[in-house]
């Protein structure tokens, strides 16, 4: 099974993007900030039912799963607000953030797709008056929806934009940093705890790695690029990450990062094989 985990955020040529998902020949796309595709790609794919927006924001980009091939079965599982969740819902704390989805696989258990985005956010205004920009807490919250998919036989993978930065054992080279690189770290230890540790892209054999030592020593690869003349620390990040079950075996995670490779997105795909 191919699985490709994408954020689309674009500021046009949406054709040639869908039509670059299409040449993968994948089974699925787990996408971020993206807008509703354009004509003629539900002739070829299909979309989760989700409406087309995030909680707290005008825009109409939202997260999503889409089924590329009809090699698989897919059963959408809803996310359910929380205050209109029930007990056995998958309750969600920000509507179109988080999207799951349950794979039927032959002779094996079904395979649960998390497709994530942690959103932007502040911190409140009593608590800093000029806060910079942080998604930490976002990503808290998710993996809190995300656990009540998680049991002790579940064969799941999640994987999107978290917005942090895995840099364990290295100082933090951004300013922008809320709290340090510790703080961020909270997010992958979490992840484990749950029972769904970080799986990759990490290291030299899982695509370009940055020109940045430090972040380069925690061994991160490229998945997004700073658009205009940032500093050496900032212009080359890994923001995107794949998670999975210890049940999910074989697997490989792989960075479609050479620049022949980008694509119109200012983040790179992800490439998620199993069972090869």
């Amino acid at each position: 099974m191919k699985i490709v985990s994408w954020n689309m955020k674009l500021n046009g040529n949406q054709q040639k993007a869908w039509q670059m998902l299409r040449d993968m020949n994948a089974d699925f796309a787990l996408l971020q900030e993206v807008r509703k595709p354009p004509a003629g790609v539900s002739d070829w794919a299909e979309l989760d039912p989700e409406p087309w927006r995030i909680a707290a924001h005008t825009d109409n980009w939202r997260t999503a799963i889409a089924r590329l091939s009809d090699r698989f079965e897919v059963d959408w599982i809803p996310g359910v607000s929380i205050p209109e969740a029930g007990p056995r819902d998958f309750s969600v704390s920000r509507p179109g953030s988080i999207i799951a989805a349950s794979v039927k696989r032959q002779n094996r258990a079904p395979l649960v797709l998390v497709s994530m985005y942690s959103v932007w956010e502040r911190k409140a205004q009593v608590a800093s008056a000029n806060s910079k920009i942080m998604a930490v807490s976002s990503a808290h919250r998710m993996i809190s929806d995300l656990s009540r998919l998680v049991g002790g036989n579940t064969h799941l993978i999640a994987a999107g934009d978290l917005n942090v930065w895995n840099i364990r054992g290295e100082p933090a080279p951004f300013k922008h940093l809320e709290g340090g690189g510790a703080n961020y770290q909270t997010v992958f230890d979490r992840m484990a705890a749950i029972g769904v540790p970080f799986v990759g892209p990490h290291g030299a054999e899982a695509g370009r790695q940055p020109e940045y030592a430090s972040t380069r020593r925690a061994g991160n690869v490229v998945t997004f690029q700073l658009a205009g003349n940032p500093s050496e620390a900032t212009r080359e990040q890994q923001l995107d990450f794949v998670f999975a079950t210890k049940k999910v075996h074989p697997l490989a995670v792989r960075a479609l990062n050479d620049p022949h490779d980008w694509g119109p997105s200012d983040h790179c795909r992800i490439l998620v094989e199993i069972d090869k």
